[in-house]
């Protein structure tokens, strides 16, 4: 008939009155009681009590019906707790049933974190390691709690595991819906040898970096990589801790290499262009600049004329396949290449991009556009 509490989220207090109801089986169960007290029947007494009880009916008012031995036919329901307003599923004028969950109050002195978990980073905890969370809101402060729980399987849509937080929040300051980050005090592991990011090449089919060798030569290495952690990747095989790497234009030093080459043309170059050398004979400067025809399957299309390429051997040029990022020419449409595409593309070398597709055939593996 009335609600006292208008939306979600809504604030309560303990006593609160949160809505009135008229149920015909509430005026029976009261009428029950005033018919037992008129009897002085203790049995019956007790018998209705019960059944009033049994209908949620507020101790407070069977106290004041076996005063006053009034029914009422419409019944205020009061909140049991302090708390917010988590679930409301009725308006004024509702009919429900025992089966309809009219709201729900969620207390708010403790309260729960969900934390989504990389499944690499799940193994790593377990329930009651301590965690420190923080929330925008309040950049000022932290607040200490524990993992309490760990779902037991992983997400497969997003690869995650979700752990739980308790907080204490006795304050009330945190409120349902808050986004929050937390550090977790980990179990320590071994020591393991790691690479800053921006070193890392990682072409989707395999991760790899350019190490320097101590003639001062450059060698493409595949890499197994581990986890990340702010900034550096962990490197489970391929480098030892001391090898020297590249961590800057080894995306252009790279380009002449694949993973099972060395880079016997590389030497080493004195000078701030060093890092930005092609080969040692320099592009643009090979005894043969023809344009050449190579095969390729399309790894990616990138905006402003740009594509990677996985090309095969180039005999002219002496380069080996690999995968590696091409300039196009803008006259040339690119739009409807599509990664896997298998195509011809004529490459010239060009001083400003180093490689340019000037010419395209394809695809061959679909119906050509």
């Amino acid at each position: 008939e009335e609600l006292f509490v208008r939306a979600e989220g809504d604030p309560v207090k303990r006593n609160d009155p949160v809505y009135q109801i008229y149920s015909p089986e509430l005026v029976s169960a009261q009428e029950e009681l005033v018919l037992a007290l008129n009897r002085q029947n203790r049995n019956l007494i007790s018998a209705a009590e019960q059944r009033l009880r049994n209908l949620s009916f507020p101790a407070a008012l069977i106290e004041a019906l076996k005063r006053d031995r009034r029914v009422r036919q419409s019944v205020i329901f009061r909140a049991p707790r302090d708390g917010i307003v988590q679930m409301l599923s009725v308006r004024e004028g509702f009919y429900v049933t025992p089966s309809v969950e009219i709201l729900s109050i969620a207390g708010l002195d403790t309260v729960w974190v969900e934390v989504l978990v990389s499944s690499e980073e799940a193994k790593r905890l377990r329930p009651g390691l301590p965690v420190l969370v923080s929330v925008d809101g309040f950049p000022e402060r932290q607040w200490e709690g524990q993992i309490d729980y760990l779902e037991p399987e992983i997400d497969p849509r997003t690869r995650s595991l979700r752990a739980r937080v308790i907080l204490d929040n006795a304050d009330r300051v945190l409120r349902p819906g808050l986004y929050a980050r937390i550090q977790v005090s980990g179990d320590a592991g071994e020591a393991v040898a790691t690479v800053p990011a921006e070193s890392l090449i990682r072409t989707g089919r395999m991760d790899r970096v350019v190490m320097r060798r101590e003639d001062g030569s450059f060698k493409s290495v595949e890499v197994t990589v581990g986890q990340y952690f702010d900034g550096y990747y962990e490197i489970l095989a391929g480098l030892e801790t001391g090898d020297t790497i590249v961590t800057s234009a080894q995306f252009l030093i790279d380009s002449e290499s694949s993973k099972s080459s060395d880079f016997l043309r590389m030497s080493p170059i004195d000078g701030a262009m060093a890092s930005m050398a092609m080969s040692g004979d320099g592009a643009g400067n090979d005894q043969n600049d023809e344009p050449v025809w190579v095969g390729a399957t399309v790894e990616e299309v990138i905006d402003d004329h740009r594509m990677t390429l996985a090309h095969g051997e180039i005999e002219a040029w002496n380069m080996m396949g690999m995968v590696m990022d091409f300039q196009v020419q803008a006259d040339i449409d690119i739009s409807h290449l599509q990664p896997g595409d298998e195509i011809h593309v004529q490459v010239r070398k060009d001083p400003d991009y180093y490689f340019m597709v000037t010419e395209i055939h394809g695809p061959m593996n679909r119906e050509a556009h």
